[in-house]
Protein backbone atom coordinates (compact mmCIF):
# COMPACT_ATOMS: atom_id res chain seq x y z
CA UNK A 1 0.00 0.00 0.00
CA UNK A 2 1.84 3.08 -0.94
CA UNK A 3 2.01 6.23 1.20
CA UNK A 4 2.32 10.09 0.47
CA UNK A 5 5.36 11.90 1.51
CA UNK A 6 4.71 15.59 0.31
CA UNK A 7 2.33 16.90 -1.71
CA UNK A 8 2.36 20.26 -4.29
CA UNK A 9 -0.43 22.35 -3.72
CA UNK A 10 -1.52 24.99 -6.56
CA UNK A 11 -1.86 28.34 -5.21
CA UNK A 12 -3.90 31.23 -6.45
CA UNK A 13 -1.91 34.15 -7.82
CA UNK A 14 -2.50 37.43 -9.87
CA UNK A 15 -1.69 36.33 -13.40
CA UNK A 16 0.30 35.57 -15.28
CA UNK A 17 2.42 34.12 -12.25
CA UNK A 18 1.65 30.17 -10.89
CA UNK A 19 2.73 29.63 -7.64
CA UNK A 20 2.84 26.06 -6.44
CA UNK A 21 3.94 24.91 -2.65
CA UNK A 22 5.67 21.47 -1.82
CA UNK A 23 4.42 20.42 2.11
CA UNK A 24 6.04 17.92 3.55
CA UNK A 25 3.25 15.88 5.72
CA UNK A 26 4.10 14.87 9.57
CA UNK A 27 2.45 11.30 10.94
CA UNK A 28 -0.43 12.97 11.24
CA UNK A 29 -0.61 14.32 7.37
CA UNK A 30 -0.04 17.96 8.55
CA UNK A 31 2.51 20.08 7.52
CA UNK A 32 4.80 22.23 9.64
CA UNK A 33 3.34 25.30 9.11
CA UNK A 34 0.46 24.53 6.50
CA UNK A 35 -2.81 23.40 7.45
CA UNK A 36 -6.36 22.65 6.09
CA UNK A 37 -8.56 25.84 6.75
CA UNK A 38 -11.61 22.61 7.92
CA UNK A 39 -10.37 21.92 10.98
CA UNK A 40 -11.85 18.47 10.34
CA UNK A 41 -9.79 17.64 7.42
CA UNK A 42 -6.07 16.24 6.80
CA UNK A 43 -3.91 18.14 3.71
CA UNK A 44 -4.64 14.73 2.15
CA UNK A 45 -8.66 15.73 2.36
CA UNK A 46 -7.73 19.16 0.63
CA UNK A 47 -9.21 19.21 -2.86
CA UNK A 48 -9.39 22.18 -5.65
CA UNK A 49 -11.07 24.81 -4.23
CA UNK A 50 -10.39 24.40 -0.55
CA UNK A 51 -8.22 26.89 1.46
CA UNK A 52 -5.36 25.73 3.10
CA UNK A 53 -3.51 28.02 5.65
CA UNK A 54 -0.16 29.07 5.12
CA UNK A 55 1.83 30.62 8.51
CA UNK A 56 -1.57 31.99 9.50
CA UNK A 57 -2.54 33.39 5.71
CA UNK A 58 -5.43 31.75 4.04
CA UNK A 59 -4.48 30.09 0.13
CA UNK A 60 -7.28 29.08 -2.10
CA UNK A 61 -6.15 25.68 -4.32
CA UNK A 62 -6.30 25.44 -7.70
CA UNK A 63 -4.78 22.04 -7.82
CA UNK A 64 -3.09 18.91 -5.29
CA UNK A 65 -0.58 16.77 -7.04
CA UNK A 66 1.23 14.00 -4.83
CA UNK A 67 5.25 14.85 -5.00
CA UNK A 68 7.29 12.68 -3.09
CA UNK A 69 5.27 8.97 -2.62
CA UNK A 70 6.53 5.44 -1.39
CA UNK A 71 6.42 4.47 -5.10
CA UNK A 72 9.12 6.95 -6.16
CA UNK A 73 9.74 10.87 -6.16
CA UNK A 74 8.82 12.37 -9.01
CA UNK A 75 5.68 14.08 -11.31
CA UNK A 76 2.36 12.77 -10.98
CA UNK A 77 -0.66 14.34 -12.61
CA UNK A 78 -2.92 16.47 -10.60
CA UNK A 79 -5.13 14.84 -8.01
CA UNK A 80 -8.03 15.24 -6.68
CA UNK A 81 -6.93 14.84 -3.22
CA UNK A 82 -4.43 12.86 -1.84
CA UNK A 83 -6.55 10.30 0.06
CA UNK A 84 -8.10 10.35 -4.01
CA UNK A 85 -4.30 9.28 -5.05
CA UNK A 86 -4.18 6.60 -2.44
CA UNK A 87 -7.37 5.61 -3.37
CA UNK A 88 -6.25 5.19 -6.65
CA UNK A 89 -3.32 3.27 -6.17
CA UNK A 90 -4.55 0.46 -3.79
CA UNK A 91 -5.54 2.03 -0.37
CA UNK A 92 -8.56 0.27 0.74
Amino acid sequence: MPTIHSLIFELETDPPRSRELVVQLNESDQGESTRPAHPDHTLLDVRHGDTIILHGTPELVLGVKPWRTSLCRGTYPAAESGNAWLESHGRN
